[in-house]
């Protein structure tokens, strides 16, 4: 088997398989739709955390400019200065609330890969293109290598 042979079955291949993994690809058009609305949900929540962070950091500024600030924020928190006293009517305690941290974004979930028959089907596309050229020239040596005698 002469070298630009297996050139010719490799180039074969190597096309069979780009265009297979063109067409099986995880980025194909449904999977480009998916990660744009994953993008979109993370854009959305980086929205959400510096809107958060704002107002935190608006809060915190108002903490160090305010005494009574920080006053109203401890009472509700349910500290107290000592020798104040506390009366609390049954029904409105009100528990504290928490502040988000933002959402988790999961990423979009894998598909498994589907390569495994574009492979197969690549060596098998190879072996193929190395089986023509190997009868395309045996044939040729055949017709194209006869001998004639020299006329007299």
């Amino acid at each position: 088997m002469k070298l630009p042979q297996l050139g010719v079955a490799l180039l074969i291949s190597s096309i069979v398989y780009l265009i297979g993994a063109l067409i099986a690809s995880p980025y194909g058009p449904t999977s480009y739709r998916k990660l744009e609305a994953h993008v979109e949900r993370l854009e959305s929540n980086v929205r959400d955390l510096r809107r958060l962070q704002n107002e935190l950091v608006a809060r915190a500024d108002q903490y160090r400019r305010s005494a009574d600030a920080v006053a109203v924020e401890a009472r509700r928190l349910q500290y107290y200065e000592p020798g104040e006293e506390v009366i609390r009517i049954a029904e409105s305690y009100r528990p504290n609330r928490s502040i988000s941290s933002g959402t988790i974004v999961r990423s979009p979930a894998r598909r498994p890969d589907r390569r495994g028959p574009l492979r197969v089907a690549t060596i098998v596309s190879f072996v193929i293109a190395v089986c023509v050229q190997i009868i395309v020239s045996k044939r040729s040596l055949r017709t194209g290598h006869r001998i004639r005698r020299a006329s007299r």
